[in-house]
């Protein structure tokens, strides 16, 4: 039985301290063809001489040579690869030990062309949010997922992108890749190429395996992207204006939103002829970011209504903006991600374990990582693949409305 090429690309750029931990989860994979990118994009720092740390055959360091947009750099990287699949990792990341066997398993066992999965968070210390903390579902379903009925949810304002067949969280088939790129010219397509690849890969496969059980995690530093752009004035600018791609105008970015990042990303795609059968619900989207924005905190939430003014709003939308603005006075929302430390373990009505990880002796990936291996235990594939298709999804929908029913309208017994 022939396996699988995997390609782990890690793009990087001045975070040689969490690099080490993440390369050294990569490096422990007990999977011989194999083929790990650091992608370093100029840095000033030690990177390369931390990759260099890691004496491995199956290692390869390139350098962009000089600063450019985080696309890029993951359009750079791509360049380079081999293997006939591939994810991106960060630099803050981490694989789960054995991931790799256990992702090329599955790969010839189902003959997909992608397995996604859902990736538990770890904070580092350095997080500003809830430091040295874990959160993960324990679930172990195998589920087939129909493109098509995700992507016309987020056409419609239904739901994000966490569940599409995104790079940075699974590996998918490089003859995919190069379909859309003999489409497109470059893959990438927007400044945010995690949420891009999901969606444009969605358009490409009609179906794909999404893992409820984690092969890697979600690093959060603060060195992460995402919270730099929201907590530091300075690196939001350096990340907006280092990237060479315009921001879609019906759509500009609001340090923040989510949503903005996932309807700028599709139609970016819908310019360079993907996603040609569906439509942005824009009433839905902008009250999504509508809600998002008056989550944040001053003087995001103010940059962000007049952002969002900007745009083609429908009359009662615009005048909710308009009284926001006006509006003085905020009550402050806790969050639902704000969860206290001061136990080791808490649960949340969600389903997610909130691990202190400071008390099982966890304080980085790497660390991280082998806790969680060792939590969930030597990955057995599921003798049953679950379905998501149109005829589940409405199944799902009709139980959701009985449930509402029952509770609204049933007295207690």
């Amino acid at each position: 039985m022939k396996l699988p090429k995997l390609t782990v690309v890690i793009p990087t750029r001045e975070r040689a301290d969490t690099l080490f931990y993440t390369l050294q989860t990569v490096i422990e994979q007990e999977y011989e063809n194999l083929e790990i990118i650091v992608s370093d994009n100029a840095s000033l720092d030690d990177t390369k001489g931390v990759v260099e740390k890691f004496f491995d055959h199956r290692l390869k360091y390139i350098n962009t040579s000089k600063r450019v947009g985080m696309s890029e750099n993951w359009e750079f990287a791509l360049q380079h690869v081999t293997g006939d699949f591939v994810m991106y990792l960060g630099d803050d990341d981490g694989l789960l030990p054995n991931a790799c066997r256990d992702i090329a398993a599955i790969l010839v066992t189902s003959s997909t062309k992608a397995v996604i999965w859902s990736k538990p968070n770890y904070n580092w210390p350095s997080n500003l949010v809830s430091p040295n903390e874990i959160n993960i579902k324990i679930c172990y379903d195998l589920v087939e997922m129909e493109s098509r009925l995700l992507l016309r949810a987020v056409a419609d304002g239904r739901t994000s992108y966490g569940r599409l067949p995104v790079l940075y969280a699974g590996f998918v088939s490089m003859e995919t890749i190069v379909a859309i790129k003999n489409k497109t010219g470059n893959f990438f397509h927007s400044i945010t190429p995690d949420v891009y690849s999901g969606i444009a890969l969605a358009d490409a496969l009609p179906n794909y395996l999404y893992s409820f059980r984690p092969f890697s995690i979600n690093g959060g530093s603060g060195h992460s992207t995402g919270i730099a752009t929201v907590a530091h004035e300075q690196k939001a600018q350096l990340f907006f204006t280092e990237n060479s791609i315009k921001i879609h105008p019906n759509i500009p970015i609001i340090r923040g939103s989510i949503q903005t990042h996932v309807a700028e990303a599709f139609l970016q795609a819908q310019n360079v002829g993907l996603l040609k059968t569906y439509q942005l619900n824009y009433k839905k989207v902008h009250k999504n970011i509508f809600n998002e924005v008056m989550l944040l905190s001053e003087p995001l939430r103010s940059y962000g209504l007049q952002t969002l003014l900007g745009m083609q709003l429908h009359s009662s939308l615009r005048r909710q903006v308009e009284a926001a603005i006006c509006n003085a006075t905020r009550t402050e929302t806790i969050s639902a991600n704000s969860v206290s430390t001061q136990q080791t373990i808490s649960n949340s009505v969600s389903g997610y374990l909130f691990l202190d990880a400071s008390k099982f002796s966890v304080q980085n990936s790497y660390d991280a990582c082998l806790f969680l291996g060792n939590l969930l235990g030597p990955y057995q594939m599921p003798a049953k693949i679950i379905k998501a298709n149109l005829f589940s999804y409405g199944i799902t929908v009709l139980r959701r409305k009985l449930s509402f029913y029952l509770q609204k309208y049933l007295l207690p017994v």
